[in-house]
């Protein structure tokens, strides 16, 4: 929900290499994203992240179909550059928050439409 641009920049489909940026706002800051998939076997794995910003991202999801829908396996891991990393350990539980909170709203998304 707090993204609100992205652009993919390399040639579709989506594949490892593949590059791309978000744009978005957190906690009243505006930010960029660039992106890079490390792997994608669409629709059931995809693996990107960004190390631009203050951080170094990486996103994994594990897509499998069930008899009521589809899990989705999340896996994150993030590192904070510069100053950040010496505050790392307290903005931890927000990120945590925050992305609970997108999973709710992706939820209510699916849900819905």
């Amino acid at each position: 929900p707090d993204i609100s641009e992205a652009k993919l920049f390399t040639e579709r489909p989506i594949k490892k290499g593949s590059k791309g940026m978000t744009r978005g706002e957190s906690r009243g800051r505006e930010y960029v994203n660039d992106i890079v998939y490390y792997e994608y076997d669409r629709p059931r794995f995809v693996s990107g992240g960004t190390t631009s910003g203050t951080l170094d991202a990486k996103l994994t999801n594990r897509f499998t179909p069930t008899d009521t829908g589809t899990k989705i396996d999340l896996w994150m891991e993030v590192r904070f550059k510069g100053f950040m990393r010496l505050i790392q350990p307290f903005l931890m539980p927000g990120v945590k928050q925050q992305f609970k909170n997108d999973l709710e709203v992706l939820r209510e998304y699916i849900a819905n439409n």
